[in-house]
C-alpha cells in the first residue's frame, strides 16, 4: 500500500553446519550469526509468533495529521496505510525486503536480562527454527563489505562483533522452569483504548514468559443494557489485533461466529433455568452467561490443543476477561492452588464466588474452565435437594452460586480469595469505577480470605459477613 511497505521475517535457529565458513580477510566468520547459522523456520501463519511479526517501512510524509492518534501497533502503525500481514512461504520470495532474525546460541540468547528469555522459550523456538535450509543467501555481504571499505577498516568496524557477557543467572536454567499461560475470554469492549493498556501493564508485562490464548466472538455488537451498557452497543473485533504486537513465545486467537455458538449451545434449554430471584435481564443475561462459559472453555481448548501439539504441559494458568480495566499487577506464578477475586458487592451470606477471573495450578484451571457444562444437571439436582437450606439462595442457574458448587462442593478445591480490583468497561468507553469500592484502600490483590471444601474465612478488608 502507498506509503507503507511490509517486510517478511523468518527465524534462523542455532543449528550449525558441519563445515564452518572460512575466515574472510582476517574476519572470524564464527563470530557473525549471518555467517554461522543457515537453518531456519518456514514462513507460515502457524509460525508467525516464532518468526516474529512483520516489520514495515513507513513514509511519514504521506501520513495524515492524526496519524499518532490513530496509531495501532509498532508492527502495523496504521491500519489504513499498512497492509495486513500475510504469512505464507511464497511471500518470502515476493517480498522486496526481508528480515532474517537470528536466535543465536543459548549463551547469546540468555545473555540479555529479560524474563521472557528462559530455556523453555529458547528450546521451543530452536525446534521450529532448525527445520529448513540451509539458506545462504546473505553470506555474500561480508566479502562485499570488505571490498567496499577495505580490510583494515572492516576489521576495525567488526571488532567485538559476536562477543557478549554470559548471564550466569539464566545459563543454568533447567528444562523444568514453570510454564505458564494467559487465557483471555469474552468480547472486547472499548478494548484498544481502555482495556488493552491495562492488560499489557498489569498482566502481560507482569507475566512476560507466559504464552497467550484468546477466545472471542466475531460479532459487531453486544446485546443487553444492564449496568450502563447500551443496548446493541458497537464492538470492533479487530481491536484484538493489538495482541500481535506483544513479544510472546506463542499467541493463538480463535473467533466463533454467533451461528457457530448457537449450533454448539442450546440457549432455549438453559433459559428454563433462569435464576429466581435475580436482577438479571431475561433472556439476555442467561444467554450471555452461556456465551461466557463457551468462551472460557474455548480458550481452554486452544491451550490443550497446543499442549498436545508440543508434547508439553503448563504449570500455571490464568483466565482474564476482555472487557475490564485492570488496576494493579496480577502475577500468576504463585504457590496457590486456585485464586479468585473477592466479590465486588456485599453479601449478607457468602452464597457465591466471583466468576470474572481465575489463576492457579493447571489442574484447578481445568476444572474452573472446562467442567461447567458437564456439571449443570448435577448442580440443579443438588440444589433441589437443598432448596430450603441457607446454602441455596436462588433457584436456577446463577453463575456465582453455581461456581461455588463446582469448585467447593463438587471438587473441594483450596481457594485463595484476593482483593483483585478490575473495573468493567462498556462499549461507550464508560468505566464502572465503583466496582472496587467495597475494598476501600485494600484493592491491590492482597489476600482477603480462603475457602476449603465449602468453608469460608474472610478478613475485614472485604466487608463480607460470615
Amino acid at each position: 500500500q502507498d506509503g507503507c511497505m511490509d517486510m517478511v521475517r523468518i527465524l534462523f535457529g542455532p543449528q550449525e553446519e558441519r563445515k564452518p565458513l572460512a575466515p574472510v580477510s582476517g574476519v572470524d566468520t564464527q563470530k557473525l550469526n549471518t555467517m554461522r547459522y543457515f537453518r531456519h523456520s518456514q514462513l507460515s501463519q502457524e509460525n508467525k509468533y516464532i518468526n516474529g511479526l512483520q516489520k514495515v517501512l513507513l513514509d511519514v510524509s504521506k501520513s495524515k495529521n492524526d496519524f499518532l492518534e490513530q496509531f495501532f501497533t509498532i508492527h502495523r502503525p496504521s491500519r489504513k496505510m499498512c497492509p495486513k500481514a500475510y504469512y505464507l512461504p511464497e511471500h518470502y520470495a515476493d517480498s522486496l525486503l526481508r528480515v532474517h532474525h537470528y536466535l543465536g546460541s543459548w549463551e547469546q540468547y540468555s545473555a540479555r536480562q529479560d524474563d521472557r528469555r528462559h530455556r523453555d522459550a529458547f528450546d521451543k523456538k530452536a525446534n521450529v527454527a532448525n527445520s529448513f535450509g540451509p539458506n545462504k543467501d546473505i553470506v555474500s555481504w561480508l566479502r562485499k563489505f570488505v571490498a567496499k571499505v577495505g580490510v583494515q577498516k572492516a576489521q576495525y568496524l567488526l571488532e567485538g562483533a559476536g562477543e557478549f557477557k554470559i548471564n550466569e543467572a539464566t545459563m543454568h536454567q533447567s528444562i523444568g522452569t514453570p510454564k505458564c499461560a494467559l487465557v483471555f475470554f469474552g468480547v472486547p469492549r472499548s478494548f484498544a483504548t481502555s482495556v488493552f493498556p491495562s492488560i499489557k501493564e498489569f498482566i502481560l508485562d507482569v507475566n512476560p514468559a507466559c504464552d497467550i490464548f484468546v477466545h472471542s466472538y466475531n460479532v459487531s455488537t453486544v446485546i443487553g443494557s444492564r449496568m450502563g451498557e447500551q443496548s446493541s452497543g458497537a464492538l470492533d473485533i479487530n481491536d484484538l489485533d493489538v495482541f500481535e504486537s506483544y513479544p510472546t513465545s506463542y499467541y493463538k486467537l480463535r473467533l466463533d461466529t454467533e451461528d457457530e455458538f448457537q449450533r454448539r449451545r442450546n440457549l432455549t434449554y438453559f433459559r428454563q433455568f433462569f435464576p429466581k430471584p435475580s436482577a438479571w435481564e431475561y433472556p439476555v443475561s442467561m444467554d450471555n452467561m452461556i456465551r461466557q462459559w463457551h468462551s472460557i472453555e474455548g480458550g481452554w481448548k486452544l491451550l490443550e490443543k497446543y499442549e498436545k501439539k508440543t508434547a508439553s504441559r503448563y504449570d500455571r494458568v490464568g483466565f482474564f476477561r476482555l472487557d475490564v480495566k485492570y488496576t494493579h499487577p496480577i502475577p500468576i506464578n504463585t504457590e496457590e492452588t486456585a485464586v479468585i477475586p473477592a466479590m465486588m458487592y456485599p453479601q449478607e451470606i457468602p452464597r457465591g464466588i466471583n466468576d470474572r477471573l481465575f489463576y492457579g495450578a493447571r489442574e484447578a484451571a481445568a476444572l474452573w474452565a472446562s467442567d461447567r457444562f458437564n456439571t449443570v444437571e448435577d448442580y440443579l439436582s443438588w440444589q433441589k435437594q437443598r432448596e430450603n437450606q441457607e446454602k441455596v439462595h436462588s433457584k436456577g442457574l446463577h453463575s456465582e452460586e453455581f461456581l461455588r458448587y463446582l469448585l467447593l462442593d463438587k471438587w473441594a478445591l483450596n481457594i485463595t480469595i484476593r482483593n483483585i480490583c478490575f473495573q468493567r468497561v462498556r462499549t461507550t468507553g464508560k468505566v464502572l469505577t465503583k466496582d472496587c469500592d467495597i475494598f476501600m484502600d485494600a484493592r491491590n490483590g492482597e489476600v482477603s480470605g480462603s475457602m476449603l471444601a465449602g468453608a469460608l474465612t474472610v478478613t475485614p478488608a472485604t466487608q463480607v459477613l460470615r
